[in-house]
């Protein structure tokens, strides 16, 4: 039996209601797939329902339609937005690091090539 399509004006599910908030929330399928536990194809023909019965085709929108119905508050997708700035600074540190660290060890083998009897040669 073939799933049922979402149509134009039909009312969100609960279920769809969750994955909306994910979205506002800013995670991408896959991250709503390993959260709920369903397959990615899943995660996507809930997406693909929702943007038939809402019309809308942009998940930005898909965030402020779930921010205007009430599914979510301002204060959690503020929350969002912080703990995003946040990794982002974090990876961003990270990079740095890692970069230094990489530089360091070059340092190291030049200073110990030119130490090298080899290198005397």
């Amino acid at each position: 039996m073939a799933k049922k399509k979402g149509k134009q004006g039909e009312q969100i599910t609960e279920l769809e209601k969750e994955i909306l908030v994910l979205i506002a929330l800013g995670l991408e399928n896959k991250q709503i797939a390993e959260k709920m536990y369903f397959s990615l194809a899943t995660v996507s023909t809930h997406i693909h329902n929702i943007k038939a019965k809402t019309s809308i085709k942009s998940r930005t929108l898909l965030a402020f339609y779930a921010l205007d119905k009430g599914y979510m508050s301002e204060t959690r997708i503020k929350s969002a937005i912080a703990r995003q700035q946040w990794m982002a600074k974090l990876a961003a540190e990270q990079q740095s690091s890692n970069e230094g660290i990489v530089e360091a060890a070059a340092k190291q083998r030049e200073a110990t090539a030119e130490h090298s009897p080899q290198s005397k040669l």
